[in-house]
């Protein structure tokens, strides 16, 4: 299913280099950080902004996108409320088909994350293969290079997965009446979305839905999934110059 992409709506970008580079380049700077090289956040936003995924990330970067910590605050909300149901009664079967459905929520931020960060590695991987070519035989290449697309289906496979577990469980909660309609945001594609911190007045109550035209396109999570991965690089620079000064982050909560 092909839809307007919202990433690109009503935001012209000329890309200055692929989201593969881009990765690549961000797996370089990790890499020498751990040998003690400094990482500036601004170099960071730089290097993401000129990429193929810089629109997207700006989407996630401005509250136009579901992010991490929209799922992270409606999975905690809605466990909340599962601990207050718990203590009615209710028959045995209620109360396993409540248990049941709780534990699909409990760490599938952590499952959503980790299923972008392997793509993301399984896109690299399958850019690394391509570029090494001329270098390898052809039966080798081959192999490699068909392993490497397996991989990076798979690994897409399983990030689509993920968010329509996320968000088939919490319609369920919906459905069943746990979640009241009038708490329920379901992000309409390339309109503002309210984060958690932003909603200073009930914090705790929104659950969040992605919209079916988003889990019925690849390309748009393969750039959500890509957009999460750039911005948990530059949430972990904020973090270090923070702990550097004595400071706390500025970031939204990001904890999984």
């Amino acid at each position: 299913m092909s839809i307007e992409n919202p990433w690109h709506h009503g935001t012209p970008h000329t890309p200055h280099q692929s989201i593969e580079k881009t990765l690549a380049k961000l797996h370089s700077i990790k890499q020498q950080a751990h040998y003690g090289h400094a990482m500036e956040r601004d170099d960071i936003e730089r290097v993401i902004r000129a990429s193929e995924g810089g629109t997207a990330f700006e989407k996630h970067e401005n509250g136009e996108a579901l992010t991490i910590e929209h799922i992270v605050s409606s999975s905690a909300n809605i466990s909340r409320l599962v601990e207050i149901e718990l203590q009615k009664n209710m028959t045995p079967e209620e109360r396993r088909d409540l248990e049941t459905h709780r534990n699909l929520l409990v760490g599938r931020a952590a499952a959503i994350m980790d299923s972008a960060r392997r793509y993301a590695t399984s896109v690299e991987n399958f850019a690394h293969i391509a570029r090494k070519k001329a270098q390898m035989s052809p039966t080798d290449f081959e192999a490699e290079f068909v392993a490497a697309d397996q991989a990076r289906r798979s690994n897409h496979n399983s990030l689509i997965e993920a968010l329509q577990i996320y968000n088939n469980t919490v319609r369920w909660f919906i459905d069943e009446g746990y979640v009241d309609e009038d708490d329920v945001r379901q992000w309409r594609l390339g309109a503002h979305v309210p984060t958690p911190s932003d909603l200073l007045e009930q914090p705790n109550k929104f659950i969040y839905l992605f919209p079916p035209a988003f889990l019925a396109d690849r390309d748009m999570i393969k750039e959500w999934g890509i957009a999460e991965v750039f911005r948990e690089s530059v949430s972990l620079i904020e973090a270090e110059e923070a702990l550097a000064h004595g400071e706390l982050p500025k970031r939204n909560d990001r904890s999984l």
